[in-house]
């Protein structure tokens, strides 16, 4: 045990890419940063970290057990329309819910002990927000839906 190799970002990032099926003609891809303007008209998924929390499993600071880390992170779906962005939730959720990619290894990392939706001291477990007006519109409505999942990724340290 010890600190992953990868970055834990990285590692929900090939999850989704590595094993979401295509939503109607969409090839799921994650943003490298938030949403984007430029893109409301399609398909988004961004992932933004949130907080981590480390739970020690001895008082000792000098003895060899190791500590759990759960680290926070909220998946953001965004869609054009309900239907679409209920499409890409159930791809999200199927990714999410099959075991032998988010348990004893997250998509074949082993550093990683396990991934779920999960709620947080600071979330709710998943969130849907109708007609999203967080990214401008040049013609001053709004557009869009999101729905955002909070899922915690666990390893050991």
């Amino acid at each position: 045990m010890g600190v992953p190799a990868n970055e834990p970002r990285s590692v929900l990032v090939g999850l989704l890419e590595d094993n979401m099926a295509a939503v109607g003609s969409w090839t799921p891809t994650v943003n490298d940063g938030w949403l984007q303007a430029k893109k409301q008209k399609t398909l988004q998924i961004s992932i933004t970290p949130s907080y981590s929390e480390v739970e020690t499993a001895h008082m000792d600071p000098t003895s060899s057990v190791p500590r759990r880390v759960s680290s926070f992170f909220i998946i953001h779906l965004f869609a054009p329309s309900r239907a679409e962005l209920w499409s890409l939730y159930t791809s999200v959720a199927n990714v999410l819910n099959t075991r032998a990619l988010v348990h004893e290894g997250v998509n074949g990392d082993t550093d990683y002990r396990f991934v779920q939706i999960a709620r947080s001291d600071e979330t709710k477990a998943v969130n849907t927000m109708d007609k999203d007006c967080e990214m401008p519109n040049t013609d001053g409505g709004c557009l869009g839906y999101r729905k955002d999942m909070t899922v915690v990724l666990v390893h050991h340290e």
